[in-house]
C-alpha cells in the first residue's frame, strides 16, 4: 500500500510540471502556440531568459505569426531573433520587455499590430522589414533609448503617437510614400510643464510637398528637405541643360527688380548648382560648362 502511494504521488508531481494548455494550443519546448492550417501563431513562452531565438517550424507547422501581448512583460528578454517565415505581429506583443535592446524584422513581415514595442525602454535599433506597409499608432511609444530607424518606402502611413516619447530619436527620415501621419506620431513628447511638445533638438528629415513636411509645420518642428531631385534640373524635365541655365539667369533678374520669384522651394534647391548656397550667374554658367564638357 504504501508502495502504491509513492507511485501515484510521482505521478501527480509529474503532471503538475506539464506546462498548462487551453484547447486548440499547443506547446514545443518552451513556447505556447495555436494552429490554423499548416502555419503557427507563438501566443507564449516560459523561461525565455535574456536571448529568445523563435523558430521558423514547430512540430511540422510553420510559424507565420507572433500572437497580441505573446510576449507581454519579458523584462528580462534582451535580444529576439525572428525567423524568415514570419508575416506578422500582433498588438503589444512585445509591450514592456524592459530591457530588449534591439529589433530586426525579417523581410518577410508586412504587418505590427498596436503598441507592438510600446514602453521597451531600453531599446536603441530597430530594423524594418521592406515589405512593412503601416507603423501603427503607439507601435513605438516611449521607447526612450530608441536612436535609430529607418523607415521603408514601403511604409504609406504612420500611426498616431506611433513613436511619442522616444527623446533620444533626434532624426528621422520620412519618404514620400508616407502620405498619412497620425497625431504626435513623430518628434513628440509629453513635458510636465508645458504638455506635448516636439522633442528638443529633434529634425525631421523629408521630401518638398509631402506629408512629412506638412505633419513638421503644422507641429512646430524643425525639418529639412531631402533633396531626392537632379540638381541643377530646374524645370524638372530630367535634364541639366542650357533651359536650366536660362531660368537661373530670369530668376536672378527678377530679384534684382524686386519681382516675385518664379521658383518654388523645390527648384530653389535645384537651381543652386555649385552648391554654395547662391543662386546666380555662377550656377548658370557652371551648367553651360557642364553641359558643353558633356556633348
Amino acid at each position: 500500500m504504501k508502495r502504491l502511494f509513492c507511485v501515484i504521488s510521482a505521478a501527480l508531481t509529474m503532471l503538475a510540471s506539464v506546462p498548462s494548455v487551453t484547447a486548440g494550443e499547443s506547446t514545443s519546448a518552451s513556447f505556447t502556440y495555436t494552429v490554423t492550417g499548416t502555419a503557427a501563431a507563438i501566443t507564449g513562452v516560459t523561461g525565455a531568459g535574456t536571448t529568445l531565438d523563435i523558430p521558423a517550424e514547430i512540430d511540422g507547422y510553420t510559424v507565420t505569426s507572433i500572437a497580441s501581448q505573446a510576449f507581454f512583460g519579458q523584462d528580462k528578454l534582451e535580444t529576439v531573433k525572428l525567423p524568415e517565415t514570419l508575416v506578422s505581429i500582433g498588438d503589444s506583443a512585445f509591450a514592456g520587455c524592459l530591457s530588449l535592446t534591439d529589433i530586426d524584422l525579417p523581410d518577410s513581415v508586412t504587418t505590427l499590430g498596436k503598441s507592438c514595442f510600446i514602453s521597451c525602454s531600453a531599446l536603441k535599433t530597430a530594423e524594418l522589414s521592406s515589405a512593412l506597409t503601416a507603423i501603427p499608432e503607439k507601435c513605438f511609444y516611449s521607447c526612450t533609448s530608441l536612436s535609430s530607424v529607418e523607415i521603408p518606402s514601403s511604409v504609406t502611413s504612420v500611426g498616431a503617437e506611433a513613436f511619442f516619447s522616444c527623446t533620444d530619436l533626434l532624426s528621422l527620415t520620412v519618404p514620400s510614400t508616407v502620405t498619412d501621419i497620425g497625431t504626435n506620431a513623430v518628434g513628440m513628447q509629453y513635458n510636465i510643464r508645458t504638455g506635448v511638445s516636439g522633442v528638443q533638438g529633434f529634425v525631421l528629415t523629408c521630401e518638398w510637398d509631402s506629408a512629412a513636411q506638412t505633419y513638421a509645420e503644422q507641429n512646430g518642428l524643425t525639418y529639412s528637405i531631402f533633396v531626392s531631385f537632379l540638381k541643377g534640373d530646374v524645370n524638372s524635365d530630367g535634364l541639366v541643360d542650357p533651359a536650366d541655365a536660362s531660368l537661373i539667369l530670369v530668376f536672378n533678374a527678377n530679384i534684382a527688380d524686386n519681382a516675385p520669384s518664379i521658383f518654388n522651394e523645390q527648384q530653389m534647391l535645384a537651381a543652386d548648382y555649385n552648391g554654395d548656397g547662391l543662386i546666380d550667374s555662377a550656377d548658370a554658367s557652371l551648367i553651360l560648362y557642364d553641359n558643353a564638357n558633356s556633348a
